[in-house]
This record gives structure tokens, C-alpha cells and sequence, in this order.
């Protein structure tokens, strides 16, 4: 019987997350851009059946749910578990059940933490002590997005994505309300859009936006100003966020999502109901803490 054959089959829960608040604050030589951003894990999620067999053989992946439209050997998830069998010398076979249900190219790093969330439980099942160091360094190996989701909570994010500090839960009361426009945004096109250098007085700018109670007048997006000249639909969002109560609004990442900020559930509940009267595909989301 092929149930004889397997290892261990596990179901994993792969959460979103938004930034609250992004700035670009240099461009390096390499060509990849330094920035700084409040990142925050919210319950929106994919869930990941993981097979590990017995036996070797190749990876196979399948999913279901929002397509994910690339070759199996592109999915984050088979490069991690390629990089973590050759590193640590695994030798079984693995099968993927992937049901997305997080947008894909959406700015909310699904496809990264689909990544994050299989090093996690192969580490833990092979029981292979990796630092978090290391387990740092093989995320960005995948994705610059991908070592925040080791940690996932609140975070303040620095270099490239690389440079993590965990946070208080101080967005724990919030309720978000997530707009997915039928746009799509290139993370590449709005990164080679970014011509500015910031003045460096705006470095760690979300630090100080929570040093008492929070200054939501200090966080902004530096995607905005180049995303919405091209796509208006984002300020029309906006807008609607702004005139139904929300405390905050902004692009996730690069976009294409945009969030609003509720101080309560029933704020939010309208605000979800009138985006979706407008057909929009919208949902309500909270911190995952």
C-alpha cells in the first residue's frame, strides 16, 4: 500500500502579511534597493500538505485554489526543499498539496512564506538544529520577502529584507480590510522606477511612529507615488478607505493590495461590505499574533 511508503504527512498554514509603512532608503551597487518597513503577519493564509516518503526521488508539486502560474521547478517551495536536501543531505522524496488563497503578485508574500514555512517543518521533522542565522540565509536565497516569515509576527524590517527586529504586538487590535484590484504590479518595474535617494532623517522613521502611541501620520509608502500616477484605481481605494472611517490606508509592498486600518471589527465589517458592493474582491484580516 503506497500508505506504507510514507514518512509523515503534515498540513501547514502559510500566513500573509502587509507592510505598514515602506521606505526606500538606497540604492546599492548591486542594484537592489535598502529599505525600511513595519512588516506585520495577518491571518489571510495558504495551506500546504507536505508528504515526505520513505523512499528518494524528485519533489512534485500540485496546488489548487488561486493559480499560481509557474513551472513546479520556479515554485519557492521546491527551491527550498532542493536547497535544503542538497545542504543537509535529505535524500527523501517530497509531495506538495498547495491550496493558495493568498493573491499572488499581490505584495502580501505568499509565495514567501509557502517557502518559510516548509524550511520550518523539515527542520523541525529532521530534527536539523539550523541556526536562525542560517535559516536566515537560506531565505534569502529564495526571496528577500522570505527570512520575515521564520518569525512572522510584527517586525521591523532593514537592509534588504534581511535585517529583522521583533516588535511588541502594538497592531494587535487593528482589523485590516484588504482590497485586490484587478491590476497587476511588477515588483521589478516599481523597484527600477525608484529614482530618489531619502535624506536620512527618515531612517528608522517607524521606530519613532511607535515610541508612545501610534503616529500613523508618520507611515507612507514610497511605491504610492510612483504606482498611482500609472494605476488611479489605487487613490480611487484610497479614497473609499478614507471616507468610510479607516485610521490608515496604504499599498502592501509594492502593491498591487491595498489595506485599510480599523479600530474596531463593525468599522471594518462596513468598509469590506461597501468594497465589495463596488465589486471589488476584498476581505477582512487580523494581526496573527
Amino acid at each position: 500500500m503506497q500508505s506504507s511508503k510514507v514518512l509523515a504527512r503534515q498540513v501547514l498554514q502559510s500566513n500573509a502579511k502587509i507592510n505598514i509603512g515602506l521606505n526606500i532608503v538606497d540604492k546599492k551597487n548591486n542594484g537592489y534597493h535598502k529599505i525600511e518597513s513595519l512588516i506585520q503577519e495577518i491571518n489571510l493564509f495558504d495551506t500546504i500538505e507536505i508528504t515526505i516518503f520513505k523512499s528518494n526521488g524528485k519533489t512534485k508539486i500540485i496546488s489548487s485554489g488561486i493559480s499560481i502560474d509557474c513551472e513546479p521547478h520556479e515554485n519557492t517551495c521546491y527551491k527550498m526543499i532542493e536547497l535544503l536536501k542538497k545542504q543537509y543531505k535529505i535524500q527523501h522524496k517530497f509531495s506538495l498539496k498547495i491550496n493558495k488563497k493568498v493573491n499572488i503578485g499581490a505584495g502580501l508574500g505568499g509565495g514567501s512564506s509557502n517557502a518559510a514555512s516548509v524550511l520550518k517543518y523539515i527542520d523541525k521533522f529532521f530534527d536539523l538544529k539550523i541556526s536562525k542565522q542560517d535559516k536566515n540565509l537560506l531565505c534569502q536565497k529564495i526571496g528577500m520577502d522570505v527570512p520575515f516569515f521564520i518569525d512572522g509576527g510584527v517586525q521591523y524590517v532593514e537592509g534588504m529584507g534581511e535585517k529583522l527586529t521583533k516588535i511588541d504586538n502594538v497592531f494587535k487590535d487593528c482589523f485590516f480590510v484588504l482590497v485586490f484590484p484587478k491590476i497587476h504590479i511588477s515588483t521589478k518595474w516599481a523597484y527600477s522606477k525608484i529614482k530618489k535617494e531619502l535624506p536620512a532623517k527618515k531612517i528608522k522613521y517607524n521606530l519613532r511612529a511607535l515610541s508612545s502611541s501610534i503616529k500613523w501620520s508618520a507611515f507612507g509608502n514610497d511605491f504610492e507615488d510612483i504606482v498611482i500616477p500609472i494605476y488611479p484605481e489605487v487613490r480611487n481605494i484610497k479614497d473609499l478607505f478614507n471616507k468610510s472611517n479607516a485610521i490608515f490606508s496604504s499599498l502592501s509592498g509594492s502593491g498591487s493590495t491595498i489595506f485599510g486600518v480599523y479600530e474596531n471589527q463593525n468599522l471594518a465589517e462596513k468598509a469590506n461590505q461597501l468594497m465589495q458592493d463596488l465589486e471589488y474582491q476584498s476581505v477582512v484580516a487580523k494581526p496573527n499574533i
